[in-house]
């Protein structure tokens, strides 16, 4: 939704103060998904595309290095295994360099989902070689994970809350004192939107970093070929 187009309609269908409730909320809500749910900041188009050129590179180098050169069998069999994770970190789009992890990783569903989970909570996870699976370095009872989540999702709205409950209040005394007309408010509104989204957005991409137990729970739980 273009916020600043939609403004004045949302303000004027449902009046000023409901208007532009709905409004910050609408703000808020896009800025929590965007970064809790959708990981934007983590897929740049350009990057992806040249990290992957580079792995190419290096399958190529390795390839002709098993195929022509007259190394020992046992160094071309440590070359085979540097493929395999070659391989599989362009599959998988990650840097992680560990093959039983890159293989585990490769056995869910939906492996860019699963990727992206292992990338914010790896700090949480160890890799089990014995049973060749991910674990939660130190496990939490469900029920704490939960409380954990709701905790920090109450943490963002009371954070974020107040300064948009305060953007309303600036706007609606403006207005009432006839300190500024509607319609020069709404051309402010760019400026105003850009400081709120950076604020809205930090205090989500941070949050974020208090959630990574309850991340690593939710990998765990994602749905396996295997």
């Amino acid at each position: 939704m273009d916020l600043e187009k939609n403004l004045p309609l949302i303000i004027e269908y449902f009046g000023v103060e409901i208007g532009s409730a709905i409004s910050i909320i609408l703000l808020i809500t896009f800025a929590y998904t965007c970064i809790f749910k959708s990981g934007l900041v983590q897929h740049l188009w350009f990057l992806i595309n040249f990290k992957s050129w580079l792995i190419d590179k290096d399958i190529e180098r390795n390839q002709e290095l098993i195929d022509r050169s007259q190394l020992d069998e046992s160094v071309k069999k440590n070359y085979r295994i540097r493929q395999d994770i070659l391989f599989l970190q362009r599959s998988l789009k990650t840097k992680e360099v560990e093959l039983g992890v890159l293989e585990f990783l490769s056995g869910y569903i939906d492996t860019k989902k699963a990727v992206k989970k292992y990338e914010e909570s790896k700090a949480k996870l160890r890799f089990d070689h014995t049973e060749k699976k991910l674990k939660v370095i130190k496990k939490i009872p469900d029920y704490k994970v939960r409380i954990k989540k709701i905790i920090i999702f109450f943490i963002y709205w009371l954070l974020a809350g107040p300064p948009g409950l305060y953007f309303i209040y600036f706007y609606n005394k403006s207005v009432e004192l006839n300190y500024v007309s509607t319609i020069d408010f709404i051309l402010s509104f760019p400026p105003l939107l850009i400081v709120y989204t950076i604020y809205v957005f930090t205090i989500a991409f941070l949050l974020r970093y208090c959630l990574k137990d309850t991340i690593a729970y939710e990998l765990l739980s994602m749905k396996r070929f295997y």
